[in-house]
């Protein structure tokens, strides 16, 4: 167990997901630098998840396009700004924006398996999983 905390420039950390899981991860992640050196705030993301998923040729490029729309040009200035109006004219700060995306893919990597919809739904999309061995 570490005893003594990171020391590190200010840090404003922002991610882009209201996850509860990946808040719980970021926030587990942080609790080794003193609490003094960092600012840790959620962002709803303003870009709609709605990219075509048959249109990439495999689920990493879908899944790298989706993250960088994510953290787009309105995003990126409404975080440096809230910092900048946090530091109170101290330009000594840097500004960390994560996003992150989690899909389920077959076994080929190729097709994006949708949510299910309910229990029965979730059951067949295992069951076609299975059947495709």
């Amino acid at each position: 167990m570490l005893t003594r905390k990171i020391k590190m420039t200010k840090s404003y950390i922002y991610l882009n997901s209201t996850s509860p899981r990946r808040i719980e991860i970021m926030k587990n992640l942080l609790a080794i630098f003193d609490e003094k050196d960092y600012i840790f705030r959620t962002n709803i993301p303003i870009f709609k998840e709605d990219l075509d998923k048959s249109t990439f040729s495999n689920s990493e490029e879908y899944v790298r396009k989706n993250c960088s729309l994510k953290t787009c040009r309105e995003t990126v200035k409404k975080c440096v700004a809230e910092a900048r109006e946090l530091q109170n004219g101290d330009d000594n700060f840097q500004v960390v924006i994560l996003s992150a995306d989690t899909i389920l893919t077959d076994k080929t990597k190729k097709k994006i398996l949708e949510k299910p919809t309910d229990a029965k739904h979730n059951f067949i999309m295992l069951e076609e999983q299975i059947m495709e061995e």
